[in-house]
């Protein structure tokens, strides 16, 4: 188990924060939200975290790219311990921390790809030597007194799963279901058989929470209806252009998305601004991001 990332090589750069304040990159940033009993939504860097409580035991889904020690965090919160981490998938925004873990709960794929930094990263050494343990799709995670179970449904991330909390009735989704819309990486028909999988769980969650906070489970109906409506079927949906693809599940969009903005810096006016995000502070290899948030270099 890791203590503690060095983000130090990175404490010239400043992150506007929501609030209209900054911090230093090298800064430990959380905030949390109680979303259900014993059940929070963290916001550290990256996309969101959700801490699960069961009995006198937790585990993160997801952990974030930020600074700090999210592990001790979350703790402070619940009070007890929390041993253990699982991913939604591999990508760095939902991963970067596993180390600060006893044990991951990760399929291969995730195993084989998460943790690896973006370029925007360079100097922070991420260790990826965690202990983990392998699930499969349709396997429990065994927090004593919380089950979840993991489904598989590869199309954002091959590494995807999705979590099921029976106790408190929410499905966590990771980036596989957006307020945004979706654009496929697997295919059409794929990403039907993956909605029609999940459906066959429909009477057992209320909500999803996934990588951009709470979604509607309208939303899901949403995406489930898209391709019936159109008249869409696993059978005919390979003879579909993955453009068409795309476009026909991009249809549903809520407005939780930030604008893109660059803020002000506070700092000499040689500082350079880049636009960026909350949620999205390092994500690309130049440093960018679509989301409004600012960092300044000084």
């Amino acid at each position: 188990m890791t203590k503690y990332i060095d983000f130090s090589s990175k404490h010239d750069i400043l992150i506007a924060n929501g609030d209209g304040t900054y911090s230093r990159m090298d800064e430990p940033y959380f905030r949390s939200e109680l979303i259900a009993p014993n059940t929070w939504k963290v916001l550290s860097s990256g996309d969101y975290s959700y801490l699960v409580v069961g009995d006198g035991v937790g585990i993160s889904i997801d952990c974030g790219y930020g600074a700090g020690n999210i592990r001790e965090y979350l703790e402070s919160l619940c009070g007890v311990p929390v041993p253990y981490v699982t991913n939604t998938h591999d990508h760095f925004d939902h991963s970067a921390n596993n180390a600060y873990f006893d044990m991951a709960f990760l399929n291969e794929k995730a195993k084989e790809f998460g943790a690896i930094p973006y370029a925007s990263f360079a100097g922070i050494d991420f260790p990826r030597d965690y202990p983990v343990t392998i699930i499969h799709d349709g396997d429990f995670i065994p927090l004593k007194g919380r089950e979840l179970q993991a489904f598989s449904i590869p199309d954002h991330a091959p590494s995807s799963m999705m979590y099921l909390d029976r106790k408190e009735r929410i499905f966590f989704s990771g980036d596989e279901i957006m307020p945004m819309g979706k654009s496929l990486n697997g295919g059409l028909k794929s990403w039907i058989e993956n909605l029609e999988k999940i459906d066959k769980y429909r009477d057992e969650f209320d909500v999803l929470y996934g990588g951009g906070g709470r979604l509607e489970k309208k939303l899901f109906d949403a995406s489930l209806n898209a391709p019936v409506t159109l008249g869409i079927t696993r059978e005919n949906s390979s003879r579909l252009r993955l453009r068409e693809s795309q476009d026909l599940l991009m249809k549903t969009r809520k407005d939780s998305v930030a604008p893109s903005t660059i803020a002000e810096c506070p700092t000499p006016e040689t500082a350079q601004t880049i636009l960026m995000s909350r949620r999205h502070s390092g994500k690309t290899s130049a440093g960018l991001s679509m989301l409004g948030r600012a960092l300044c270099t000084i």
